[in-house]
């Protein structure tokens, strides 16, 4: 309980998420670097995870259904790819923007406002992929081995998890997916135990 206390106190919400947030545009929750820290949540750069959302209305009937989409785009093997990759938004929350618009096709589409997806009025959740690691990356500090880089994915995962039960009322869910494309599904199989927990 006293992390999760903490927990609440250490996001930096810039780009905090309203309700009134519409269409298919999602607000940037980034994570401050204290939080990170403690959580493990970085991206490979170093920089702090976070997480972009969507709400329903608090009056919805669909208020307590969660979606949680879990970005894909590969994974990096090679110290010089890994580096690469830490240079863009695919390993660096500094290249995030304040909203996120999803796209209209392929998984993504789960989280569309679209009155063709049956899931438009549930709470929309996009986690960024910036770990290079499939969602399984538990490293809290860079090694040489490492390339001076942090493979946080699954750590990311829990601290997503963690803020948006704390802060943004996933702890009253009644229905609740965790999907994702390519990498993000890998993810998904790498997490169900854990999410379900």
């Amino acid at each position: 309980r006293a992390y999760l206390s903490r927990l609440a106190k250490a996001i930096d919400q810039r780009g905090a998420p309203s309700s009134t947030t519409g269409g298919d545009t999602l607000s940037l929750v980034l994570f401050n670097d204290a939080f990170s820290k403690e959580s493990g949540a970085r991206c490979l750069d170093g920089t702090p995870s976070g997480y972009y959302i969507r709400k329903v209305a608090s009056n919805s009937p669909n208020e307590g259904r969660w979606i949680v989409y879990l970005q894909g785009g590969g994974l990096c093997v090679e110290p010089a790819d890994c580096l690469q990759r830490s240079k863009s938004d695919r390993g660096s929350s500094n290249k995030w923007g304040a909203t996120r618009t999803v796209g209209t096709n392929g998984a993504e589409d789960l989280l569309s406002a679209s009155s063709d997806n049956p899931f438009s009025d549930w709470n929309h959740v996009f986690v960024s992929y910036a770990s290079g690691d499939t969602w399984t990356g538990t490293r809290r500090e860079p090694t040489l081995a490492t390339a001076g880089l942090y493979f946080a994915g699954h750590l990311t995962l829990r601290a997503v998890v963690s803020h948006l039960k704390e802060t943004q009322g996933l702890k009253e869910a009644t229905h609740l997916m965790l999907s994702g494309g390519s990498a993000g599904g890998i993810g998904v199989f790498n997490n169900a135990d854990f999410f379900v927990s």
